[in-house]
């Protein structure tokens, strides 16, 4: 099958909430949020930014994730990022996008990763972009993390609300999120969001529940 189109341009819609300093705000992201960004991908999807990257070297990962903030239309790119900030500073991370594109925004960023050396070997490249994580019929939610010093005080479920009122806007009648098997909280934080699992993916030598929510 062969991957989506991508749209021309992406426009970030979100809105931003909060009213001051001392409340948390969700924005959309914004090329100065690289660092810690790139730091909560890495939380996020611990030895996959390395399979996406290529890096061997933390300070690599870290400078080649910040770049693709930049670069239009990956699963990495700005336009489909969400940011919760607490008093200035950045406090967790989500991206999320339709599940139908994900093969071409993978690509996408293997190709830009080869403009600056980065090589794959084709076998390699075809797993990477052949890589499922969401149905085609669904809003995906991907890269979603928030820092230790930020949890337990429902940010996570306040950047997956802003993402299922997007997915709601753009026309889609379910949402979905994966969860790593090993990481039952997080799954128990979905399951009391409304999301349910309905099967396990296997991706990139990982097994995740696909958790599933009705919109």
């Amino acid at each position: 099958m062969q991957p989506k189109e991508l749209p021309e341009k992406v426009e970030n819609r979100f809105v931003e909430r909060g009213a001051s300093m001392n409340n948390p705000i969700l924005r959309a992201v914004s090329l100065a949020d690289g660092k810690p960004i790139s730091e909560l991908i890495v939380m996020a999807i611990e030895d996959l930014a390395d399979q996406f990257t290529k890096a061997t070297e933390k300070e690599d990962l870290v400078i080649r994730l910040r770049m693709l903030l930049e670069v239009p239309e990956t699963r990495f790119s700005a336009a489909y990022g969400l940011v919760i900030e607490d008093n200035g500073k950045v406090a967790g991370v989500g991206f999320a996008y339709p599940g139908n594109i994900m093969r071409a925004l993978t690509q996408n960023m293997l190709n830009h990763m080869k403009t600056i050396g980065v090589n794959y070997h084709v076998d390699e490249e075809s797993r990477l972009v052949a890589s499922k994580e969401a149905n085609e019929d669904e809003f995906y939610i991907d890269n979603l993390a928030v820092f230790e010093a930020y949890r337990g005080k429902g940010y996570s479920r306040m950047i997956i609300e802003a993402f299922e009122e997007r997915a709601k806007a753009e026309g889609f009648s379910k949402i979905s999120i994966l969860a790593d098997l090993h990481n039952p909280k997080a799954k128990a934080i979905y399951e009391r969001l409304g999301y349910v699992s309905d099967s396990v993916f296997r991706v990139l030598g990982h097994d995740y529940d696909h958790l599933v929510k009705p919109l």
